[in-house]
This record gives C-alpha cells, sequence and structure tokens, in this order.
C-alpha cells in the first residue's frame, strides 16, 4: 500500500495543483464525506470527531524514546475508529509536545514526525506528523517542500496551514495554496490569508470567494477582509465587479451556514451604492441577478431608504439594455429565471428545450408549471424518462435517493393545482422506496380533494395497501386518521 505522500505526489500536476477527482478518504466511513469535510464541519458547525487524547500523549512519550516503531503502532490504533480524528486533541498534542524542551527530545519527535508525513499509509497519521512540524519549527526547506506539496490535498490543507503559521512569508505561503485548492482547502486558506496586496485583494474578489463546497464559508471571510464600499469608490475591472456582485448575492441568501447581509456593517449603504454604481455600468446577467437579491432582501427589510433601494432595483430591471440582455440570453436557451422574473413568454422554448434536450433542461419547468397546457406536455415529457417500474417496488425502511426518484418528485410536487393529471406517476409515487414521493404524492391527493377531485380506484387501492405496508409512522398516521383521502 502506498504511503499519502507518495499518493499525492504522483498525482500532482504540473501547475501543483491535483485533480479534481482525487481523494485521500479511507472508504470507512458509513457514508460518503468531501476530502476535509469532517475536519470542516468540527470547525464550523461543532461536529464531534473525538479521539483518545489521552493515547495520543503516550505516542509522544513512545517517540522521545526513540522507539518510533511501538509509537506508529499505537497512534494507528488510536485513530482506528471511523470519526476518531485528530483536530479534536490538536490543542493537547500541541501543548504536551511543547514541553518536550530537551534537544534529543525535540530531534526524536522530529524525526518520527518528518517520517509521519512522508511514510505513513493513514491519512490521521499524516496530520499528526503535521501538528508536531508546526510546534518543532525546524527551519528545513526539505520538509517545507513536502509540506508544500501536502497542502494541495483538501484533507490535508488546514494541517499544512497550521505548519506555515511558523514561517517568515507565510501569507505568501496562503495565497500559494488557496490558489491550488478548491474544495475545504479553499475554505482553510481563505481564512487564514490576509489581503495585504493589490493582488491578493483583486484574487479574493475574483476568485478567492468561490469554492467547491458551499461558496457562503469564503463570501463570508472575502467580506471581512475586502473594504466593499471602499471598492465600489474606485476603479473595478469587469472580472472584479462581477465578483462583486456575485458576493452580495450569496450575502442576501440568509438563513445559511455563515452570517448574511443581515450581519455586514452599513449594509444599507452598501446597497445603496452598489446601485448607484450599477446604472453606469454596462448590464449583464450577474447585476440583473444581484438587484432581484436586493429587492428580495429590501422587501423584508427595516431600512431607512427602503424605496429608494427598489426603486433604484426596478429603474435598471425594467431598462430597455435589460430587456435586451434577457432576450438575448432567451435566444441562446438560457436566462430563463431572469425572463420568468420579467413576464416574457417563454413556455413553448422551454417546452421544445426539454424536447431536444431532457437532461440539460429539466429543472426549466420551475419556470413555466403555472400554465397547464404547457404542464400537460411537460408532465408527459417526465412520464418517458422515468422508469415508474423500476420506482414503483413498494416502500422501503430505509429510503433509497435515486435520479428517476428525483425527478418524480421533482414533476409530481407542482401538479397539486392540476386535479387528474398524472395520476399514473402519483400512483407510482405511493408505491415509491423514495419517502419524498410518497409524501409528495399525499400532498397532492389532498390538494386535488380540496377542489373536488375524486381520484380513482386505483390510487384508493393504493392508500388502503400504504396504510399497511409504509413503515415510516408520521405517514401511517396520516392515512388512517378519518378525514384523510381514506374516508
Amino acid at each position: 500500500m502506498k504511503s499519502i505522500y507518495d499518493k499525492i505526489r504522483e498525482n500532482l500536476l504540473p501547475d501543483g495543483t491535483l485533480p479534481e477527482d482525487f481523494s485521500l478518504q479511507d472508504n470507512d466511513l458509513p457514508f460518503g464525506f468531501a476530502d476535509g469535510a469532517v475536519d470542516g464541519m468540527a470547525l464550523y458547525h461543532g461536529f464531534r470527531s473525538e479521539a483518545d487524547s489521552e493515547a495520543l500523549l503516550n505516542v509522544i512519550d513512545t517517540a522521545c524514546e526513540g522507539e518510533f516503531k511501538n509509537a506508529q503502532e499505537m497512534l494507528e490504533e488510536a485513530f482506528h475508529a471511523p470519526f476518531a480524528r485528530v483536530l479534536s486533541a490538536a490543542d493537547e498534542i500541541q501543548n504536551y509536545a511543547a514541553e518536550k524542551s530537551e534537544d534529543a527530545q525535540k530531534r526524536a519527535l522530529y524525526s518520527f514526525a518528518s517520517t509521519l508525513v512522508t511514510q505513513s499509509e493513514k491519512i490521521e497519521c499524516v496530520k499528526f506528523g503535521l501538528l508536531l512540524l508546526e510546534v518543532l519549527n525546524f527551519q528545513v526547506e526539505d520538509t517545507r517542500n513536502d509540506v508544500r506539496m501536502l497542502s494541495a490535498a483538501e484533507e490535508l490543507t488546514l494541517f499544512a496551514l497550521y505548519v506555515m503559521q511558523g514561517w517568515e512569508n507565510a501569507n505568501e505561503e496562503y495565497f500559494r495554496t488557496a490558489k491550488k485548492t478548491r474544495g475545504w482547502g479553499r475554505i482553510h486558506s481563505v481564512r487564514y490569508l490576509r489581503a495585504e496586496s493589490e493582488e491578493i485583494r483583486s484574487w479574493l474578489l475574483t476568485e478567492g470567494y468561490k469554492n467547491a463546497i458551499l461558496n457562503a464559508y469564503t463570501v463570508w471571510e472575502c467580506t471581512q477582509k475586502l473594504d466593499l464600499p471602499e471598492l465600489l469608490r474606485g476603479p473595478l475591472t469587469d472580472a472584479e465587479y462581477n465578483g462583486l456582485s456575485e458576493i452580495l448575492q450569496e450575502l442576501l441568501v440568509q438563513g445559511g451556514p455563515m452570517p448574511g447581509m443581515d450581519e455586514v456593517s452599513g449594509a444599507e449603504d452598501l446597497l445603496l451604492q452598489y446601485i448607484k454604481i450599477a446604472g453606469t455600468r454596462k448590464v449583464t446577467e450577474t447585476v440583473l441577478e444581484t438587484l432581484i437579491a436586493i429587492q428580495d432582501h429590501t422587501f423584508t427589510s427595516d431600512y431607512i431608504h427602503q424605496k429608494d433601494i427598489l426603486v433604484g432595483c426596478e429603474r435598471i430591471l425594467n431598462s430597455e439594455q435589460a430587456e435586451e440582455l434577457v432576450q438575448d440570453l432567451v435566444r441562446e436557451h438560457r436566462g430563463y429565471a431572469l425572463a420568468s422574473y420579467m413576464n416574457m413568454d417563454i413556455g413553448e422554448q422551454i417546452l421544445e428545450d426539454m424536447k431536444t434536450d431532457f437532461a440539460e433542461h429539466w429543472e426549466d419547468i420551475d419556470y413555466v408549471w403555472e400554465d397547464r397546457e404547457i404542464m400537460e406536455q411537460i408532465t408527459e415529457l417526465y412520464r418517458q424518462e422515468i422508469d415508474l417500474t423500476e420506482i414503483a417496488t413498494g416502500p422501503e425502511e430505509q429510503s433509497r435517493f435515486t435520479f428517476d426518484s428525483h425527478l418524480l418528485y421533482y414533476i409530481t410536487r407542482r401538479l397539486h393545482r392540476y386535479p387528474g393529471m398524472g395520476e399514473d406517476l402519483i400512483l407510482a409515487s405511493l408505491k415509491s422506496y423514495d419517502i419524498r414521493n410518497r409524501i409528495t404524492a399525499l400532498d397532492v391527493i389532498d390538494a386535488w380533494k380540496l377542489r373536488g377531485y375524486a381520484h380513482s380506484q386505483e390510487i384508493e387501492d393504493a392508500l388502503s395497501e400504504l396504510a399497511y405496508t409504509e413503515p415510516e409512522e408520521g405517514i401511517r398516521e396520516r392515512l388512517t386518521k378519518k378525514e384523510s383521502m381514506m374516508n
């Protein structure tokens, strides 16, 4: 089996990055995680990933005595449990290692840490080695190069950043690391990075706020590091203005994992200033999307200048340039969210798009589902794409999710206003292994009943059967209530 170090080295691309599909996962977890996710959730969301700290401190004592083989075996045993992660004991490990002040102990720990970093086959053991290297802070260029290489792996980036903190050019290293990572590594790197130069500020505004996990994490960090009002007062390239617009969009989405616009100091003035600048620049798709997000946010705010913000947005959204842009987007078979907002008639085009390339356009039902005639045809397109026989195999205690079941959910949840449309889809949903399908089917049936529609005997029989076969207690109770559709 190859060491973690060799896996990274052999996959490293010429630009210092790793392939997008590269992963260090041990596949020992009960469900999938992106590289770095367990540690990321521990830092941002308090996810518990505890390790036996006493056992880890004993590893340090054993390594200090030069018994590296025993120390490594003890270390691997400490991380045997699936969610045992070194991060939970990081402070204790480093504080204890720092107490080893004798030169011989330090040299032994450095040798042990270097061996772990370059030879261990276990991810958590490599992290343990990096924690020791941070404390020891030996100024060895070969070790630094090893840390730089390991930092490209999203699972290890955070621990490589810990080591880099003690380097004289730490911020340059953070910047280099941020540019070569995409996921949790990018999130951690941006958190450490300081906007000390124009180059870094511009990168944060054009690239740094993006990551492959969830932009909210890096957007909030960029907001803290960049003076957005000051940026709006100065010259911005098109790419920088686009990035600032996307940052605002993310901030305007409240209720995510990170703070939003409500936590931004001077938010009202910032939005007013953005609208003012938007009126002087070329209208783009991103700008229009940002203005709509500003409107949605402002409607529920208590801003003193609420009316000015709404009127300013409306002026640009209703402009001739905006209409021409959205028409161009529609001709390119995109921009339907904007077209829907502007009340453009796009139903027939979306229908044709679905007929031509269903895989690309199936989600566009969101913009036309209120048109009954279009919905009838779209329902037929969905029916052709979904294997109803494969889905209608009966409820399962452990609900499964498949793309077919998701397609079924996506179409049926929009049938509540059209009594009788897609009864076969509702029937398949009642018999689905996916609990979302069953719940949605019951919701639609209830909505149809309120509209005076009497469903078929097949639906009635399926409901009766489900009352006995449904494993989820809440659904069973719903089916047996007198006021339910079973009457």
